[in-house]
């Protein structure tokens, strides 16, 4: 799996505990996932470190609500958006 779109349908139909899987370009250019849990639900780390295992390199998620993550009025995601959260935070 290369895509990171391919990355992220994987581990949602995998992982039933997650709402959103979204892979950005992290601090260091490294995939940086971002997740938001289904309410109700606890992000089970086990379960996520186990099926990341086998994929490229990424930084320990950030995990989010879902509401956090912003998204365009069609409900794509606004990764650069994302991504500029993401530097102001680290500044």
């Amino acid at each position: 799996m290369n895509s990171t779109l391919t990355i992220e349908d994987y581990l949602l139909d995998q992982l039933d505990f997650l709402e959103e899987v979204v892979l950005i370009r992290g601090i260091d250019d490294k995939a940086q996932p971002v997740l938001a849990v289904v309410p109700d639900q606890e992000m089970d780390w086990d379960a996520w470190w186990e099926k990341v295992s086998d994929l490229p390199h990424m930084h320990h998620p950030i995990v989010r609500a879902f509401d956090e993550i912003p998204h365009t009025a069609t409900m794509k995601v606004q990764r650069l958006q994302l991504e500029k959260e993401l530097k102001e935070q680290t500044n």
